[in-house]
């Protein structure tokens, strides 16, 4: 199995996936025509990468489409079915399209404007290939579409951490120039955070000129997690009591092998972290689903945090 098709397996795995599983069991799939199939015009996701498009398309091509597209149907005024419009797949379609296929594996569902939009912003917050800017602005719009703008809530009803919440609500409400940069360098959810709280507090604590100039000076390089922490302490000075207290000789280095902590393992002898998560289970059976999305949103962002620590294989066991 190519690199390419797992990547599409892992990233399939999505609370919208499992909010559908039930009901998929229970339905057929049909194969469409690829040109019968209209784009969802809510679609959260703005980029598509060419080359990525092109690997999923050699991957379907060689291997199939392992997780069929969700559409539903558009009827006209006399209710004849006269296309379908997506509800989640965008990518997958595209991928054929690029491939030359005329049919595509499908499943489809009845939902009204309302629902695909909920179902359309819920399937792209929780795939692992989503930008962190895209994954922001989903939040945002879901948030205000469906819960007032209430962010604790929003969290809740994703099955999300109520910091991530508040982290994904403060770089989707950044100044365009903030997330211009964002979008530039392709940051993180660590670095669009860090970007996005520095500029604004600057911002209210000097004023947006000083912002502005914070903002020239992190982006005139390649931007990373590191370099923002230096220019935001030369800003921000970190108390007494948030520094780092000085070490005293040289840290002891664990011996070779593997030794129990926090929960997960760490076999240094090969530089890999097993890293075991445990989130409290759901009060009853129809939040198993989310409950397992959640999970899986976890272990990206675990896997991620470490990655960008320095670790070179990162294993997520849940």
């Amino acid at each position: 199995m190519s690199n390419n098709e797992k990547s599409e397996r892992r990233s399939s795995v999505s609370l919208l996936g499992l909010e559908l599983a039930g009901a998929a069991a229970a339905e057929r799939v049909v194969e469409l025509p690829v040109e019968q199939i209209r784009p969802n015009p809510e679609q959260p996701r703005r980029d598509f990468p060419a080359e990525s498009l092109r690997e999923l398309s050699d991957s379907i091509k060689d291997h199939g489409l392992q997780q069929p597209i969700i559409v539903r149907e558009v009827r006209d005024a006399q209710g004849a079915v006269i296309a379908h419009e997506l509800i989640a797949g965008e990518r997958r379609l595209r991928a054929h399209q690029i491939a030359g296929l005329k049919v595509v594996k499908a499943i489809v569902r009845r939902v009204d404007d309302v629902e695909l939009l909920r179902l359309a912003l819920v399937e792209n917050l929780h795939r692992e290939d989503l930008s962190a800017l895209d994954r922001a602005m989903s939040f945002c719009r879901f948030r205000d579409m469906f819960h007032k703008g209430n962010v604790e809530q929003a969290a809740v009803a994703l099955k999300v951490a109520r910091s991530v919440g508040f982290s994904l609500a403060k770089i989707g409400e950044a100044p365009e120039a903030v997330r211009q940069v964002i979008k530039r360098d392709d940051l993180d959810a660590r670095a669009s955070e860090l970007l996005a709280s520095t500029y604004g507090k600057l911002a209210k604590r000097d004023s947006d000129e000083a912002a502005q100039r914070f903002l020239g000076r992190a982006s005139a390089a390649p931007v990373t997690y590191a370099r923002l922490e230096e220019i935001r302490d030369e800003y921000f000075p970190p108390k007494a009591s948030e520094k780092p207290a000085p070490a005293k000789g040289k840290a002891a280095r664990p011996e070779a092998g593997t030794f129990q902590t926090g929960g997960g393992f760490w076999k240094n002898g090969k530089g890999t972290l097993f890293l075991k998560l445990e989130l409290p289970a759901g009060g009853d059976d129809k939040d198993d689903d989310a409950d397992r999305a959640a999970r899986q949103l976890a272990a990206g962002e675990a896997e991620r945090f470490f990655k960008e620590a320095g670790f070179r294989s990162v294993e997520i066991r849940l």
